[in-house]
């Protein structure tokens, strides 16, 4: 089964991706990926996890931003993947002494989940990708993943 049959979407939302345009998909592609992925990343990593890191050991600071930036998802299937992806983010933020790659992550992800949603809803993509799809991009983001391992291996913590 899939989580919408427990866990139904926001139907607003799903209105929203049903009714724009292709004018507006692009903008809310562009907008809804970008400036929320830079704002949370000032807030969370840029505000929120520095202050921690002044107090705790990183693992600590990390985990606790990681699990309010998860709460601030609201959904319990947001509140799970934004967890996730907040410890990645976090870990990226105190690697590299800087928000920006890990803003640029956040505004990847974003993007990438309203191409799909739109896709899905105005374009024609089917609800559940090929697998040729799924192993591609599995490959890609495994690949990706690392990558950025070997470079957060090597850079100093910040």
């Amino acid at each position: 089964d899939r989580i919408e049959t427990v866990l139904p979407g926001d139907e607003s939302v799903l209105m929203l991706y049903k009714n724009m345009t292709n004018g507006w998909a692009v903008v809310f592609i562009v907008l809804i990926g970008v400036l929320p992925g830079f704002g949370e990343e000032l807030f969370f990593r840029g505000f929120f996890q520095r202050r921690m890191l002044q107090r705790y050991r990183p693992s600590v600071a990390i985990g606790v931003t990681s699990i309010v930036f998860g709460l601030f998802h609201v959904t319990p299937h947001g509140f799970a993947l934004a967890t996730i992806i907040g410890v990645w983010l976090g870990v990226i933020a105190w690697r590299t002494n800087s928000i920006w790659p890990s803003a640029c992550c956040h505004a990847f992800i974003n993007s990438g989940w309203n191409v799909y949603q739109v896709g899905r809803f105005q374009w024609g993509f089917p609800e559940i990708p090929p697998i040729w799809f799924s192993l591609v991009g599995g490959a890609a983001v495994l690949a990706a993943f690392v990558w950025s391992v070997r470079i957060l291996h090597s850079t100093k913590p910040g």
